[in-house]
C-alpha cells in the first residue's frame, strides 16, 4: 500500500513539475515590445475612440514595416491609422494612433482588446487593452419620459370617469 502511494506521489510531482515547465509564466523576450497609453478606454456606443500604441525595437537590427494587430470585436472598424507602419531602429520606439469605430448596434458591456505589433517574423507579445462601452444616456431619459407620459395618461384616464 505504501507503495503505492509513493509511486502515485512520484508520479504526480513529475506531472506537475512537467505542467509546470510547459505553462510557465515568464514573459517572454521579445526584440518587439508594444505598450499602450491608455491602460482602459470608455466610448459611447456609436461613436468611435482613440487608441496610442507604442512599439520598441530592442534589438540591434533594424526592424521595417511594423505594423499594429489589433482583435476587434464583431462589427468594430478601424476608421485610421496614423502611420500605417513604421521602421524602427535599434533601441528607437515609434507611436501609431488609431481611430476606433464602434457600431451604434453595441450593447453596454466590456471588451477585450487583444494588441500586438509584428515585422516580418517577428512578433511582440500581446497586450490586453478593456474597453467598456457604454449607451448613449439619451436613450434612458427617453425611456423615461415615455414611461412618465404613460403614468400621466393612464391617471387622467381613470379620473375623468371615461372607463365603461
Amino acid at each position: 500500500m505504501i507503495r503505492k502511494q509513493r509511486r502515485y506521489w512520484f508520479f504526480s510531482v513529475i506531472l506537475y513539475a512537467t505542467l509546470f515547465s510547459i505553462f510557465s509564466f515568464s514573459a517572454a523576450d521579445s526584440p518587439l515590445t508594444v505598450t499602450s497609453a491608455e491602460k482602459t478606454l470608455k466610448v459611447v456606443n456609436g461613436q468611435s475612440v482613440t487608441l496610442h500604441i507604442t512599439a520598441v525595437n530592442s534589438s540591434n537590427i533594424q526592424m521595417n514595416a511594423v505594423n499594429v494587430q489589433i482583435d476587434l470585436p464583431y462589427k468594430w472598424i478601424i476608421q485610421s491609422m496614423e502611420p500605417e507602419s513604421l521602421s524602427l531602429l535599434p533601441g528607437e520606439s515609434g507611436e501609431f494612433s488609431i481611430q476606433l469605430a464602434v457600431p451604434s448596434s453595441e450593447n453596454a458591456s466590456t471588451h477585450t482588446l487583444n494588441v500586438s505589433c509584428k515585422s516580418g517574423d517577428i512578433t511582440s507579445d500581446i497586450i490586453n487593452i478593456p474597453v467598456a462601452v457604454v449607451t448613449n444616456p439619451l436613450y434612458g431619459y427617453v425611456i423615461l419620459g415615455s414611461i412618465a407620459l404613460m403614468v400621466a395618461a393612464t391617471i387622467l384616464y381613470f379620473r375623468r370617469g371615461i372607463r365603461r
